[in-house]
């Protein structure tokens, strides 16, 4: 672990300071991997300390001294804090008063994605065991504890959030599958992506520990995409790379392709144009470069497995990255486009820009005469968990989503993605990298910082069972505002339905051309069951409707 730590620390003392927030997010996740062995083996103990300044940044509207500030520790059964659809559960919460009078009415409450109660306010007690029983009725969804009442501070958040899913049994991983995450617990039952980005090459030790590494993610149904960044690869682009670190990056991506010449992707670099950017003046060679180096790392894995595609990233909607990237002859020597298209710094909701990026992406391939696939290989936003006014980017004002439009992002980004013809998504991330809450940085995950699922992991798994099997077939428009876009299975089709621009609005479903008789089920977006009826109201949150191809 000290060694892994002091090969991020190389890279950050040497890095520019866009690439040093992703380094970042990498250390801060491996340190937190490590803690992940103590929740697996039980129940979850929620206890974290929350300071009334959060970083560099002053949370406005801090707790008065005069209120009761109370520690919320919360044991369940399940080291995922995923349940069992149709049978109730409870949990065990404890109120330790850290500061202030306690009110007589502390309690919790049980409340959906939306915010709606699922059940009564449960009261509690103080200082002791407190057994929470579920709501009567458990379908699949999301269920967040709330705790109340307001004029209380709960530490370290307010809401503690639980799923009811059902298991997904991955014997056998699926490289046709567009789904993925990156930092994904390999061994989440829950979670039915594929493609996940948890290694880079400093994490290698050995021939044989990186093998059996693979192996593990292939028992699960996984495939891993690792990630060149350190070694020969980095050079100094003020200057042209000399022959002699060429050939030592040969042997280097030698050594490592040989080491399970059965990975199907590496990813080289890890958002570059970011600190291009910043350095175009000084960086004269940077293109020139990636060239002569692109072109080592074709002749390294031709010599292990010709198969074996290179993969190759441009961050942000830089279109000046990818002019260079494309007019420099780089995206001759890769096998696949990468891209990460976060949308900074107000994440505004795909519909206003994704399909005009994929154009502009497109349009500049046609130019230079080179086709290639196209793979998000990183994708996400940040979300406001604890509502604080304002949250922040190293320094720089962010718009964080509430939760909620947490949900309709990630599932919109989906849509659009594979109507657009995007290969896979690899969604970022798992699990929130630390619990700064004015720190964007902090606050990507599908769990927050402790392990507890968000209702984004929720509506993600629920995205994956539904399209599981199925392709993009087409888009309905109704009324100029419904879109439906259409998944077609084998046995079944699904109808990913809302609206844009966001209004609330009645449909049939004459408009859809489905039958009452031929619907499956009707699902909200985190894959909570909603009645089957012949008018179904469609807002700018995405709805589910499953219909069956099977002759009556």
């Amino acid at each position: 672990m000290r060694a892994m730590i002091g090969s991020y620390g190389n890279v950050l003392r040497h890095s520019t300071p866009d690439v040093v927030m992703h380094y970042r997010r990498l250390l801060a996740y491996t340190i937190s991997m490590c803690a992940l062995g103590a929740i697996v083996l039980g129940g979850m103990v929620y206890f974290m300390s929350w300071s009334s300044r959060q970083g560099s940044h002053e949370i406005k509207g801090t707790t008065p001294s005069s209120k009761a500030i109370i520690r919320v520790i919360v044991h369940d059964d399940n080291p995922y804090h995923v349940f069992e659809p149709g049978k109730r559960f409870s949990v065990e919460v404890t109120l330790q008063v850290l500061s202030g009078e306690p009110p007589d009415n502390l309690g919790c409450q049980w409340r959906d994605y939306t915010e709606k109660p699922l059940s009564d306010i449960i009261p509690l007690r103080p200082n002791q065991r407190n057994i929470v029983p579920s709501p009567d009725d458990v379908r699949v969804g999301y269920y967040g504890l709330y705790f109340l009442p307001e004029d209380v501070e709960f530490l370290p958040m307010r809401e503690i959030g639980f799923a009811v899913l059902p298991e997904v049994k991955m014997m056998m991983s699926d490289p046709s599958s567009p789904f993925g995450v990156v930092h994904m617990d390999v061994e989440d039952p829950y979670l039915g992506a594929t493609w996940i980005k948890t290694l880079t090459d400093l994490q290698f030790s050995s021939p044989f520990q990186w093998r059996r590494e693979m192996d593990y993610r292939r028992r699960h149904g996984r495939i891993e995409i690792p990630l060149v960044i350190g070694g020969p690869w980095r050079c100094d682009n003020t200057r042209p790379i000399s022959k002699g670190q060429l050939m030592s990056l040969r042997d280097y991506l030698v050594k490592l392709f040989s080491t399970d010449p059965n990975v199907p992707v590496w990813e080289l670099g890890l958002e570059e144009n970011l600190a291009w950017r910043r350095n175009k003046d000084e960086w004269a060679y940077y293109w020139q470069n990636l060239v002569a180096k692109l072109r080592v790392a074709r002749e390294a894995k031709d010599m292990v497995n010709p198969n074996i595609k290179i993969a190759y990233q441009i961050a942000e909607l830089d279109f000046e990255a990818l002019e260079e990237f494309f007019r420099s002859g780089a995206a001759d020597l890769v096998d696949i486009l990468s891209l990460h298209p976060y949308k900074w710094p107000n994440f505004e909701t795909p519909e206003t820009w994704h399909d005009q990026f994929i154009q502009q992406v497109r349009k500049l391939m046609q130019k230079y005469g080179r086709e290639l696939p196209i793979w998000y290989t990183e994708v996400g936003a940040p979300q406001n968990d604890a509502g604080v006014p304002q949250m922040y980017s190293d320094g720089h004002p962010v718009r964080g989503l509430t939760r909620r439009e947490e949900v309709a992002y990630m599932i919109k980004i989906h849509v659009l993605a594979l109507r657009a013809g995007v290969e896979k998504i690899i969604w970022y991330n798992y699990r929130d990298a630390g619990h700064n809450a004015t720190d964007v940085e902090d606050h990507f995950g599908l769990r927050d910082y402790w392990g507890f699922p968000k209702p984004v992991y929720v509506a993600y798994a629920n995205l994956i069972n539904c399209l599981r099997g199925k392709r993009y077939k087409c888009t309905m428009m109704i009324d100029h505002v419904v879109q439906a876009h259409v998944f077609s299975g084998e046995d079944e089709d699904c109808f990913i339905v809302w609206t844009y621009p966001p209004v609330n609005i009645t449909i049939s479903l004459a408009d859809l051309d489905i039958s009452k008789s031929k619907i499956v089920q009707i699902l909200n977006a985190v894959g909570t069951p909603l009645p089957v009826s012949d008018q179904i109201g469609i807002t700018s949150e995405p709805i589910y409707v499953i219909v069956s191809k099977r002759k009556s």
